[in-house]
């Protein structure tokens, strides 16, 4: 299997194991600053999920970050619209901006292992 496969393989993987853990009913870690609740299991989640979509993309063809967020955004939509439909489930709009925020937390991660040389740049990204 080719690097681009396995990552795609790990991606989708990945994906399935948050769209299930996002249709059982709740566990999670959340944090309180003021009137703002942080919800870490959704921030960790897409900064990961960004992380996988970007690997996979920079393998396949040169890709912008815009791509990246904007799949893991996508996903993060779906998530929240399946859930409006589960009894002991709500979809928010607060759940897509913690999602946001892991994504780009996510995508600020790639930025600076790109400029430590950890990640592969690939042509025109970033």
């Amino acid at each position: 299997m080719k690097g681009a496969s396995k990552q795609l393989v790990g991606l989708v993987i990945y994906s399935v194991v948050i769209f299930i853990l996002a249709v059982i009913p709740p566990v999670g870690v959340s944090v309180q600053r003021g009137n703002m609740v942080f919800k870490l299991h959704h921030i960790a989640a897409f900064m990961f999920h960004v992380i996988f979509v970007w690997m996979h993309l920079n393998d396949s063809f040169p890709t912008h970050r815009y791509l990246a967020f904007g799949i893991s955004f996508v996903f993060g939509v779906l998530i929240e619209f399946v859930q409006v439909f589960l009894p002991y489930r709500t979809g928010s709009i607060q759940d897509l901006v913690q999602n946001a925020l892991g994504i780009v937390i996510g995508l600020g991660v790639v930025y600076l292992g790109q400029k430590a040389g950890v990640f592969y740049r690939a042509r025109r990204d970033f």
